[in-house]
């Protein structure tokens, strides 16, 4: 946990890696552009929250090495972690890259005295959303459209855990009501707050770890070219559907603007 006065960063890492090719340079680059044009790419949008003019605390503002997903797709300069030298082998192989990707969320609050000397905190708004961090993610062959294109699927990964959350979590927050808490101090409502919407996050961040363990399982780390491409082509209509879905329960229960 990183507290800046009375905001909170919670952040997760989920990393990503990519084994090395067995084609050559030539071989891959003659590849890439036919292969890759069969993966469909992303029709998603980012929301923001509803910002809450009387809450007591302010947004976290963006990290300097913080890339969002709202960025668009990953490109080689957000790769700015020096390579590894040696470079890792996992599972007897060398590894071309790695990126350090997270979700992240923030929140408002509001915090009030009770009869009995009591403080009620209750959350005004949460935003959650998925980032990578730009100096803790490394890519020896950033040229590379296939290595890139796995990558993005790690990303990818996260939104859709980002979505997922976003969902789930500002559900049990504002329609069921149930992220408001009484302590005995201040400090003490504000602290139970925060262990209230962690309990709602950890399963999001569990699940999203699996699923980017199954990702590198599956594709052997990207390397198996049919398995990348079969599971990319899936993972991208989970997105899209992921982030439809999401956008469209905060719309409903207004909690984001329809733009």
């Amino acid at each position: 946990m990183i507290f800046r006065g009375n905001r909170l960063i919670c952040l997760f890492t989920a990393l990503a890696i990519l084994a090395v090719y067995s084609i050559t340079r030539a071989d891959e680059d003659r590849q890439s552009g036919s292969i890759l044009d069969d993966i469909p790419k992303p029709v998603v949008t980012y929301p923001k929250d509803t910002p809450t003019p009387d809450a007591d605390s302010e947004p976290v503002t963006k990290l300097p090495n913080e890339r969002r997903f709202e960025e668009g797709p990953l490109l080689a300069k957000d790769f700015q972690m020096p390579v590894p030298d040696p470079q890792p082998v996992r599972e007897g192989i060398k590894m071309l890259a790695n990126t350090h990707t997270k979700i992240r969320y923030t929140y408002r609050y509001q915090t009030k005295p009770t009869r009995l000397s009591r403080t009620v905190a209750t959350a005004t708004s949460i935003e959650i959303f998925s980032l990578m961090l730009r100096d803790q993610s490394w890519n020896a062959a950033p040229d590379n459209a296939f290595l890139m294109e796995h990558e993005q699927g790690h990303f990818d990964e996260a939104q859709i855990g980002a979505a997922a959350a976003r969902m789930d979590v500002l559900k049990q927050a504002f329609v069921d009501n149930s992220f408001k808490v009484v302590g005995q101090t201040p400090e003490q409502a504000l602290d139970l707050l925060k262990a209230k919407i962690e309990q709602a996050m950890k399963p999001h961040y569990d699940a999203m770890s699996a699923a980017q363990k199954k990702y590198d399982e599956y594709t052997t780390h990207g390397t198996n070219k049919a398995r990348q491409i079969e599971y990319r082509k899936k993972q991208i209509e989970r997105l899209n559907t992921a982030v439809r879905e999401a956008n469209a329960f905060m719309i409903k229960h207004k909690l984001m603007k329809e733009e």
